[in-house]
């Protein structure tokens, strides 16, 4: 049940800021592109990093350095998307008035 909440919580959030990243005419385009690379690539190779973390730093440091690698891949996704759409911040939670 928890797990449910935060899962809730998360993806209503991150589908939301994902979508106002495009436009109109190519979002669906746009967000479905963008769900099916990150996917295979973060998500199947997310299990591989952290067995070889694992294995080569064991449980003390492992976790910790597999965190700091999801924080670091945040925070090129956060410089990613304020150089390409500068107004990308100002305009979530906005309504018609943000995006003028």
């Amino acid at each position: 049940m928890t797990f449910s909440v935060l899962l809730g919580l998360y993806t209503s959030a991150a589908f939301a800021a994902v979508t106002g990243l495009f436009g109109t005419e190519v979002r669906y385009t746009g967000v479905s592109v963008a769900v099916n690379l990150a996917s295979p690539i973060f998500g199947s190779t997310a299990p591989l990093l952290i067995a070889f973390l694992l294995q080569k730093f064991g449980a003390d440091h492992a976790f910790g350095l597999f965190g700091s690698y999801l924080s670091v891949l945040f925070i090129l996704a956060l410089i990613a998307i304020r150089s390409l759409d500068h107004r990308a911040f100002h305009q979530w939670g906005g309504g018609k008035e943000a995006a003028d």
